[in-house]
């Protein structure tokens, strides 16, 4: 899957390789034409950065097609595309031309004459550039920004798991024991890593709460108010700082971070048909029955202990993943729900089952846990097709 940003950083270089003309007029007279000709190769290079840029576009596109409520930004994108086969057909071929023939004047002033108008042409160019670059940038945002809060939200209840276990164990955090050294460090840069990401997507969210033109923005900006309203960056720093002197502090403080970050997806969530979150909740519960049936398999060759305990972190991260669905889903459909929290309940017991290192290294324990994982995979695969149903009747499909 190709990487958004990546066509927005392209776009960056474009701009970058636009030579402010009015510099090169700084230049000696004698080397006026020379400056013209090398300016005329520079904008040749633009022409074809720009073609390159419109293939990744189209890569974005596909992207964005992951997105079930992204209709909208696609058809902005593509009038995007439309400005950008403007700018490499027309407008770049035009001042390639006058800088061309500026290289050819036999007078310095006829030769300055052509690279002052050339470089309207160029500012033109900067100009559209800059514009696609920023409606790229906001359009990816706005068809990302649940992603992102559910993946923070995520990562957030794993670390917080180990934050409790620290806080359970009675353990300082200036004095460890020396089995949960390792754990305190991968928490410790984990929460740092929080910090630093719920920062840039409240710094996303009040962009976009300011400047989208999605009919989302009122979404975007109730989710901001959560954010604001819940001190949500001081959180993010409180969770990371307290870790320092404090587990059971910590363990609260990241808490109600989890707990606000999951709202703040929620109501983004909320604001599609039911017929989408249906269908995205469909795709979610087939995705996790697939990762489970592999982590049963997993399970099964899994010989170590190091090896068996990996797998019990993907399964903890399974558990989560369902979590993060329960209240869409009761909302959503009532019966899909009860199933989906048997199928919770039930990981969470083979993740307890693997946490037991002893209870492990018998072989009818090993033999017991791929059986009940390929069990949540089955329930997951019906609410799955509950949901899919239940999309098909909603957009009259049956």
């Amino acid at each position: 899957m190709r990487n958004p940003t990546a066509t927005t950083l392209l776009l960056a270089s474009a701009l970058a390789a636009i030579v402010p003309v009015s510099a090169q007029e700084q230049n000696k007279e004698t080397s006026a034409k020379t400056t013209a000709y090398q300016t005329s190769v520079s904008q040749e290079q633009l022409r074809a950065t720009t073609r390159r840029l419109k293939g990744e576009m189209i890569g974005l596109l596909d992207e964005f097609s992951q997105y079930q409520a992204a209709g909208g930004e696609i058809t902005k994108l593509k009038t995007a595309l439309g400005e950008l086969d403007t700018v490499t057909e027309q407008d770049m071929a035009a001042v390639v031309r006058i800088l061309r023939e500026a290289s050819r004047m036999e007078k310095i002033d006829d030769t300055k004459a052509k690279l002052v108008e050339a470089s309207g042409e160029q500012k033109e160019i900067q100009s559209l550039l800059r514009s696609i670059a920023d409606r790229l940038t906001l359009q990816k945002d706005e068809a990302s920004i649940q992603q992102r809060l559910e993946n923070l939200a995520l990562r957030q209840m794993a670390n917080l798991r180990d934050t409790k276990a620290m806080a359970e164990s009675g353990s300082k955090p200036e004095k460890v024991k020396s089995e949960q050294q390792k754990t305190q460090q991968v928490n410790k840069a984990e929460q740092e890593a929080l910090k630093e990401e719920v920062r840039l997507a409240m710094d996303t969210l009040q962009n976009l709460a300011e400047k989208s033109e999605s009919p989302a923005k009122e979404a975007f900006q109730q989710a901001l108010k959560t954010a604001q309203e819940n001190a949500v960056r001081m959180q993010a720093e409180q969770s990371a700082e307290q870790l320092k002197t404090d587990f059971n502090e910590a363990a609260k403080s990241q808490e109600e971070l989890l707990k606000n970050l999951q709202k703040m997806a929620e109501g983004l969530n909320s604001r599609k048909t039911a017929e989408e979150q249906s269908r995205e909740l469909a795709s979610k519960m087939d995705e996790l029955s697939n990762k489970q049936e592999q982590l049963a398999k997993a399970l099964t060759k899994a010989w170590g202990d190091q090896q068996k305990q990996e797998v019990r972190k993907e399964q903890e991260k399974l558990s989560d993943q369902l979590e993060l669905t329960k209240e869409a889903m009761a909302k959503l459909n009532p019966e899909a729900a009860k199933q989906a929290e048997q199928a919770q309940q039930q990981s969470n017991d083979v993740a307890k089952q693997m946490q037991d290192r002893k209870e492990m290294e018998k072989v009818d324990a090993v033999a017991k846990a791929p059986d009940a994982q390929n069990a949540v995979a089955e329930k997951l695969d019906a609410v799955s097709d509950m949901l899919q149903k239940q999309a098909d009747a909603l957009a009259g499909n049956e």
